[in-house]
């Protein structure tokens, strides 16, 4: 059972049975295992069967997110096929089902990877399967995390296609504690993830204030700025009451954005989607009694505003109705009151004039070079 939350408060319970470890129990004991500073090695099989051997740091450390531990980050940096590597893995717990989530997002390959698992029942050993939404051909990616000490730990990545009957491991990670906890070796500067498809997103970085569609102040704010060597969106949501965080990725290997929610108390949301006519669209399908896909809009507007907003659909997508949570992203220190959004088609975008596209690709680069 995974349970969805919207930001307004408007909760959707989902069953989405491959987030099941196989015979791994569920736990609330985290993979804190992973907390530290690291030295490590990687083995990965080509595509010609060679062995390509990456040697790489690690570092990691537990966040408190509204006064609850919620989660563990780990940034691995290193030289990877001649280019500065950084994969940035969030572990979090999904309170309802008592699963961890885990987001990996990879400099170098351009990928993302989200995956659900558990503990076994002796506490040594961890298994986390990957979403079938993250891999385009279907296929399923495993991640085991073996020989589990205070000096070290191994991860063995496998790999599925035939509905997780037979599994072929491709790539092995060996992680061993950093002496006196420093990290010795030095640590690379990446932007690897300039191409063009990785600034979609960029019209929602900056420092906001939330105001409803009406102009009324909500008290929210949200701080949306670049991480993990311009690879990843991050948010940091702070409404009157709470604090949720939210990552998102474009994924090279699918060519859709990835985008996990990560709300204390509350279940990770996993959605994916891309641009529609200017308008980023993510969407998270149900297989809940209530059938309804959903989605989320984030709608540029005039004046470097952006609307987002929720939508539910019962007829899988042919039309939409809005739902719960819609707010305008205010620049800080600007005016609270809204300007009317373009005329949108197909759940948003619409005609922009030539200036306005060409002032509007000045301003994004500018902002862009200003968060890194």
């Amino acid at each position: 059972m995974v349970m969805y939350r919207l930001k307004s408060g408007a909760i959707l319970m989902l069953w989405l049975p491959w987030l099941a470890a196989s015979a791994f129990a569920q736990g609330q004991v985290g993979p804190d295992f992973v907390v530290g500073d690291w030295n490590l090695t990687s083995d990965f099989v080509l595509s010609d069967g060679s062995i390509e051997q990456t040697v790489a740091v690690a570092t990691a450390a537990t966040e408190t997110i509204f006064g609850t531990t919620t989660q563990i980050r780990q940034t691995e940096v290193g030289i990877r096929q001649g280019q500065d590597l950084e994969v940035a893995t969030t572990f979090a717990i999904n309170p309802t089902t008592a699963e961890w989530v885990m987001m990996r997002a990879d400099s170098v390959a351009g990928t993302v990877d989200v995956a659900s698992g558990a503990r076994n029942a002796a506490g040594d050993e961890w298994l986390f399967t990957s979403l079938p939404a993250t891999r385009p051909d279907g296929g399923l990616d495993r991640f085991h995390f073996t020989n589990i000490t205070a000096g070290g730990y191994t991860l063995t990545v496998s790999r599925s296609l035939d509905g997780g009957t037979t599994w072929e491991p491709f790539w092995t990670q060996t992680y061993v504690r950093a002496t006196g906890g420093v990290v010795t070796s030095p640590l690379p500067a990446v932007t690897t993830c300039a191409q063009q498809e990785y600034g979609q997103f960029d019209f929602w970085l900056g420092e906001w204030d939330l105001v409803s569609p009406a102009g009324a102040s909500s008290g929210d704010t949200s701080s949306i700025r670049l991480a993990s060597g311009d690879c990843v969106v991050e948010e940091t949501f702070t409404p009157s009451t709470g604090r949720g965080v939210s990552r998102s990725m474009y994924d090279a290997r699918t060519g859709q954005w990835a985008r996990i929610w990560i709300e204390p108390g509350v279940m990770l949301i996993f959605v994916t989607g891309g641009l529609v006519n200017g308008d980023m669209i993510m969407t998270g399908g149900s297989t809940g009694t209530n059938q309804l896909t959903n989605r989320t809009v984030w709608q540029p507007m005039s004046n470097n505003r952006v609307r987002q907003f929720t939508q539910t659909s019962a007829d899988n997508g042919v039309t939409w109705t809005n739902s719960g949570f819609d707010a305008t992203y205010v620049p800080q220190g600007s005016s609270a009151q809204p300007p009317t959004p373009p005329p949108s088609g197909g759940g948003g975008g619409g005609s922009t004039g030539l200036f306005e596209l060409f002032a509007a690709g000045l301003f994004l680069c500018w902002r862009r070079r200003r968060l890194r």
